[in-house]
């Protein structure tokens, strides 16, 4: 009795424990192009400029892609874990050039021409329970004079 009792627990015990699970490989590349805008004369640049400038502000820019709830629901209609919630959004990838054009846009309008000590940094925020992956942007308006 005992020993079907211990079998029947041990069983119970391994069908609750997770399924092993490959995570595959994956390579994800962020580019940022800032040639057309080098070509009307706008620095972008992750140093300090030397040369004769006028500050004209500090730029800020976080950028989080857009998701939408799939609208054919689980798939295969099974149920979703807490921890696999994703699979029910389609998560648009990050768009470097929106990013770099919105950021051209607001520095335009501060009177600058350069951004200076450019940083990109990966940053996360949660919604609906899903971490979504965005960028922070940070750097220096500058006006260059020469």
């Amino acid at each position: 009795m005992r020993y079907i009792l211990l079998l029947s627990l041990t069983i119970i015990l391994y069908s609750c424990a997770p399924s092993n699970r490959i995570i595959p490989e994956s390579i994800y590349v962020l580019e940022y192009d800032f040639g057309k805008y080098e070509e009307q004369g706008f620095l972008f640049t992750p140093n300090a400029y030397s040369g004769n400038a006028i500050p004209k502000g500090y730029i800020f820019l976080e950028f989080f892609p857009k998701g939408e709830r799939k609208k054919y629901g689980s798939p295969g209609g099974q149920t979703i874990l807490k921890s696999e919630k994703w699979k029910l959004w389609d998560i648009d990838p990050i768009n470097t050039n929106k990013i770099i054009s919105e950021t051209y846009q607001k520095a335009i309008k501060m009177g600058g021409n350069s951004i200076t000590n450019l940083k990109f940094e990966p940053i996360q925020k949660i919604e609906e329970n899903l971490i979504i992956d965005g960028v922070r942007l940070t750097g220096w308006v500058i006006d260059r004079r020469d």
